[in-house]
């Protein structure tokens, strides 16, 4: 059962990314060591190439963005990329196994320059290493931070919990997971 309460569910009825944004977060300096948590769950998690993102130290308008994204790949991998002047560049990815309809927590941090992010599923311990680790410089400025997923009516992507933290500090968890 679900007692989890309130939750964002969105659809796309036409192509396109669709992007919830936080861009008032802190001072600029801050923002440098940012983090995201956010807790997704899809019921369809293999339609598409990139299902959700997790954006850190984005700016720009679109076609010349700059910044860091943790991508979630189906059910299979999870990936680091970053975006210079509208270009895409993959830094890193690793394996997972997501499941349908089972939440995840997802953490991306952005610290100077480690990029890290992971994974796991609600209602066990949050692991203690990082699912992927890069390093990268190309984004050293501050920016908004949020969430992206270009999705069907049929993906079902849900999100229970946005947290973000900034200055180095962490992002706090929902009182449920």
């Amino acid at each position: 059962s679900n007692s989890k309460g309130k939750e964002l569910f969105g659809y796309v009825i036409s192509s396109g990314f669709k992007i919830i944004t936080w861009d008032d977060i802190d001072s600029d300096s801050n923002r440098a060591k940012c983090e995201i948590l956010t807790s997704i769950k899809q019921s369809n998690i293999q339609t598409l190439a990139t299902n959700v993102s997790l954006l850190l130290r984005f700016s720009g308008t679109s076609g010349a963005e700059n910044g860091y994204v943790a991508e979630l790949y189906q059910g299979t991998a999870i990936r680091i990329a970053k975006y210079v002047n509208g270009t895409r560049t993959q830094l890193g990815t690793a394996s997972i196994t997501r499941s349908t309809n089972t939440w995840y927590n997802v953490r991306f941090r952005a610290n100077l320059t480690a990029l890290k992010v992971k994974i796991w599923e609600i209602g066990t311990s949050e692991p203690s290493s990082w699912t992927l680790e890069v390093t990268d410089s190309a984004i050293s400025s501050a920016g908004w931070t949020g969430l992206r997923s270009e999705i069907g009516q049929t993906d079902g992507l849900k999100f229970d919990f946005f947290s973000v933290a900034t200055n180095g500090d962490t992002a706090g968890k929902s009182p449920l997971v």
